[in-house]
């Protein structure tokens, strides 16, 4: 700058400089564009174009849903950057969208992509194990396996000690709780597992409890039984739901609710068998044990065994006797008792003690025998029992005399 009067023009001022910019901005700035991405696992990367011809961006804002313009899963400030990466994400079908951000309000959408995460990894760990314990009974819950593959069930594992499966390791489903009954009197340590088609996540919290059961154990059920000859088979139902059985107890008497038969502890197996029973009809039940008492009888049932088959000759006839009439000699005995029993009866017959030279005759299974036409003499005579397995010894013997 320069002063001027009539007499001329002074030298110049200073100097400066500056320059002179647009308006400043007060609107939203434009969509970006070129919006692509890829998926990785579960990793899912993004990148576009820089928001332009406009008012400036000072971040943007990732939306994805579950359908075409939907923000359900995402609406995220993810900065000044034109790029974005995220791990982790569940199995899914997603549609995204970039939106340009300044203080003045969001742009409009970019174009929309759509991509589908495939999990081909092990699901994380479940957490917030917990439990109680009521009598014998075990309850456990946990907190659903999430940010990552989707788990399908959940393993269960139980020991004696720290991270052991001894005790159970079972897979329990879906469900995100467990309860189990009937188990056994003693400390566990238990963790949780989520599982998928493509492996096991790592232990949950693992937590310990200890069932303490101070009752006998409930009655055992379905007692049923067999006899096959002289040998009996019994077999029942465990008891379950209340403090565990250590062995059952089998009662057998001679009438309803007796034991004057058999009062037996038998075990932890729920089947029993015996052989060489005696012949009879027994009213049979079975009790439940542990060191706290006996448990209420089960189910009663009864059945009968016969005598055992017989292998041996049978015992001898007694009270042999006779009489004569002329040419008829009439005799009779006693069947013998206490044996195998006899089929038929062979008389024997001869002309001195203990002799049979005169006849020895099969006359079947009655207990008296006639013959007419008896030939003049005198006749020692004995009677002997006979089955499939032999002739008895000899009865006692008589003499007769037939006249001429």
């Amino acid at each position: 700058m320069r002063a001027l009067n009539q007499w001329g023009v002074s030298g110049p001022s200073n100097e400066i400089n500056g320059t002179v910019g647009p308006p400043p901005c007060t609107s939203a700035p434009p969509a970006p564009g070129g919006l692509s991405g890829s998926v990785n696992g579960n990793s899912v990367s993004l990148s576009w174009n820089a928001s332009s011809g406009g008012c400036a961006a000072t971040s943007y804002v990732v939306e994805a849903g579950s359908s075409p313009g939907g923000q359900n899963f995402a609406n995220t400030d993810v900065g000044g950057a034109t790029s974005y990466s995220v791990g982790n994400v569940a199995v899914g079908t997603y549609y995204v969208r970039v939106h340009a951000h300044n203080a003045y309000g969001d742009s409009g959408p970019s174009n929309e992509i759509s991509g589908s995460v495939l999990c081909t990894a092990a699901p994380p760990a479940p957490g917030g194990l917990s439990g109680s314990v009521n009598g014998n009974s075990v309850s456990l819950w946990w907190n659903a396996s999430s940010g990552g593959c989707a788990a399908t069930s959940y393993v269960v594992e139980a020991g004696s000690s720290p991270g052991g499966q001894n005790f159970a390791n079972t897979d329990v489903g879906g469900a995100t709780s467990y309860s189990v009954g009937n188990v056994a009197v003693g400390t566990y340590y238990v963790r949780v597992r989520a599982q998928n088609a493509y492996g096991a996540s790592g232990p949950s919290n693992e937590i310990t409890g200890s069932v303490q059961c101070t009752a006998a154990p409930p009655a055992p059920g379905g007692l049923s039984g067999s006899v096959n000859g002289n040998s009996v088979s019994l077999s029942w139902n465990a008891s379950s739901g209340g403090c565990v059985a250590t062995s059952y107890v089998v009662e057998a008497g001679s009438s309803p609710g007796g034991q004057n038969f058999a009062n037996t502890d038998v075990g932890g197996a729920t089947s029993y068998a015996v052989g060489n029973v005696a012949a009879g009809t027994y009213y049979v039940r079975v009790h439940a044990h542990n060191a706290y008492g006996d448990s209420g009888p089960s189910n009663e049932i009864s059945g009968s065994v016969g005598p055992p088959p017989c292998t041996a000759a049978p015992p001898a006839p007694t009270g042999f006797s006779g009489s004569t009439s002329g040419g008829t000699v009439t005799l009779w005995w006693t069947a013998p008792s206490g044996g195998c029993a006899p089929t038929s009866y062979v008389i024997e017959s001869g002309s001195g003690p203990g002799l049979s030279d005169i006849d020895t005759r099969d006359v079947g299974s009655a207990t008296s025998f006639s013959a007419s036409g008896v030939a003049a003499g005198t006749y020692y005579i004995r009677v002997r029992a006979r089955n499939a397995h032999g002739d008895s010894g000899a009865s006692n013997e008589i003499s007769g005399t037939v006249s001429p």
